[in-house]
């Protein structure tokens, strides 16, 4: 009799045990987990024409922490629709089981609770603001295997520190992390070529950026107010830099390095060019010298090149220059005299907008100059007296601060 007690305590204990270290090992290995039962309540729909179910919302569900299972009434769980819990202001957690093939626009945006997501499946998208504006959202565990991520699926969330974008992604949409102010650390895959308008725009705490080889585009507004990176380096196949405000306020850049062997762009002392030196595109906002005279070769201006320099107070333009476009000189406001040379005949919108103490403009050819209210009109809407320097400078420092809101100030000369 006790024999048999003591089997039966030591095979409880036994199975006990066994549970315990199944259970544990569940814990830790939930990548690739079937979980047919998930959060109680949960509202699904039949995908029409299709053996499969699609979760559609919260149903009657009330649980903070949700469950997306693998299958739903013996049949695969393969989407989590648009809207699907959008709004839903208790979620904290959410684990996405099985392969899901896509997760839908919307379908997590405004959740304000929602702390952290694991993908522990096949997910393939993740659509358009997902997860926009889920401002408490610290932790997303992205899935092996996910080829695209639309665009804007994190902006405004203001609490994600770190995302590791798998190796596995080929397209990245716009604006991605559009105001995740706390994003420090970011690994952008080799197998994306592009780094789409507006990424990165607003990533205040993002210090360290690593641009990969492979990149061949880099579009506008791409790091735009990044203001905690001192310094960028452009690797050897970047062929496009879309506009001039892809660096755009970002307050600690003081240098822009680009590899030897780039064929289309170069630096000098940390300033952008073209490869011929013939456009100016980036000079660092937190460039400190106080001087800048510029290359000869130099005919354009890139738009907000050399915006919010608080440091210059002396620059002298190549002679050679033609076109100075938009905001070129917004904000640098030490200057306080500037020789516009004779072969310039466009001066785009904006272009000394805030250089406060510019008070003075010498034209070389003060003739035949208008402003037009777009680059392509012929029809003048005003002008001034560009051969007095001062009123040159009350003409296109003071008036444009008036213009400026409303409509655009181009100024041409015929």
């Amino acid at each position: 009799m006790k024999k048999t007690i003591t089997f039966m305590l030591m095979s409880i204990f036994m199975i006990f045990s066994f549970g315990l270290f199944v259970g544990c090992q569940g814990a830790e290995t939930d990548k690739g987990v079937e979980i047919e039962s998930g959060t109680e309540g949960l509202h699904y729909q039949r995908i029409s024409g299709k053996e499969e179910y699609q979760v559609v919302g919260i149903g009657t569900a009330a649980e903070l922490d949700i469950v997306i299972p693998s299958k739903y009434n013996g049949f695969p769980v393969t989407k989590i629709a648009d809207f699907a819990f959008k709004g839903e202001k208790n979620i904290e957690s959410v684990k996405i089981f099985g392969n899901i093939e896509s997760v839908g626009d919307w379908a997590f945006a405004n959740c304000n609770s929602l702390e952290k997501v694991s993908f522990l499946g096949e997910t393939k998208i993740i659509g358009d603001r997902c997860f926009s504006e889920c401002r408490s959202l610290r932790e997303v565990n992205l899935p092996d295997g996910l080829e695209k991520l639309e665009s804007t699926v994190f902006v405004d969330c203001v609490s994600l520190g770190e995302v590791h974008i798998p190796s596995s992604v080929t397209e990245i949409g716009s604006q991605l992390f559009h105001g995740c102010y706390n994003l420090s650390n970011i690994t952008i895959p080799s197998g994306i070529d592009m780094i789409p308008h507006g990424i990165f725009y607003e990533c205040k705490n993002l210090k360290n950026i690593i641009i990969p080889e492979n990149i061949k585009t880099i579009e506008d507004w791409a790091f735009a107010y990044c203001e905690n990176i001192e310094t960028i380096n452009i690797p050897q196949g970047v062929s496009l830099i879309e506009g001039g405000c892809v660096f755009h306020g970002c307050k600690k850049l003081e240098t822009i390095n680009v590899s030897e062997n780039n064929l289309n762009y170069k630096s000098e002392q940390g300033i952008l060019y073209d490869k011929n030196m013939g456009v100016l595109i980036d000079y660092p906002i937190n460039k400190k010298d106080k001087i800048y005279t510029m290359p000869n070769s130099i005919q354009i201006i890139r738009e907000k090149a050399l915006s919010g320099n608080k440091y210059l107070e002396e620059i002298y333009l190549s002679e050679n220059l033609i076109r100075i476009e938009g905001g070129a000189f917004n904000g640098v406001e030490n200057i306080t005299e500037l020789k516009i040379p004779a072969n310039v005949s466009i001066i785009g919108p904006a272009a000394f907008l805030r250089c406060t103490n510019l008070k003075a403009l010498f034209f070389e050819n003060p003739e035949g100059w208008g402003e037009y209210d777009s680059e392509e009109s012929t029809l003048c809407i005003g002008g001034g007296d560009l051969s007095s320097p001062s009123s040159a400078a009350r003409c296109l420092v003071e008036y444009e601060e008036y213009i400026y809101g409303n409509g655009p100030g181009w100024w041409k000369r015929k």
